[in-house]
């Protein structure tokens, strides 16, 4: 069974992206090699405010496991909506390999390299995933992911996101 990794709009119960999971961990290594702190901040604005508590060992207040709600702050979906549009999709458009996973020695090599660090991406965890790993299929991905952002602060509303 594939895990997949969605986005909904929270108020209006619009699906607006779905990812397949190991694509998702991927997209997430690949921008934390281009800014480690701009792909963190990006990082949080896909997790839910649950998990995001959890991981920082904060107060968990009224968000628990089955809410989906999160980690919202508007400036730091703002910075990584410009990290999108100005450093990752300028990195897709100029990467060598036309599959990204050739770029880390392929997928049993990348979920070992990946599954190694001692970053937040730990936190996600792959194992045998489905990857969609073409630059362009992340381009389109990161366009999207960029899209439900811009949407969330235009209705000034959360996303939801959970992966299932």
């Amino acid at each position: 069974m594939t895990r997949t990794k969605y986005f909904e709009l929270a108020e209006a119960n619009e699906l607006v992206l779905e990812i397949e999971f190991g694509t998702y961990v991927l997209m997430m290594y690949y921008i934390a090699q281009i800014d480690y702190q701009k792909a963190l901040k990006l990082f949080h604005a896909t997790i839910s405010e649950w998990k995001y508590r959890v991981e920082y060992e904060l107060d968990e207040g009224m968000y628990d496991s089955e809410n989906y709600t999160c980690h919202f702050v508007p400036s730091e979906i703002q910075e990584s909506i410009a990290f999108i549009d100005n450093q990752v999709i300028p990195a897709l458009q100029n990467e060598t390999y036309e599959d990204v996973l050739v770029k880390y020695g392929g997928k049993a090599n990348f979920e070992n390299i990946y599954n190694d660090n001692n970053t937040f991406l730990i936190f996600l965890g792959a194992y045998d995933e489905v990857y969609e790993d073409s630059k362009y299929g992340m381009w389109g991905r990161f366009e999207k992911l960029r899209n439900v952002f811009q949407e969330s602060l235009n209705r000034n509303i959360p996303f939801k996101t959970w992966v299932w």
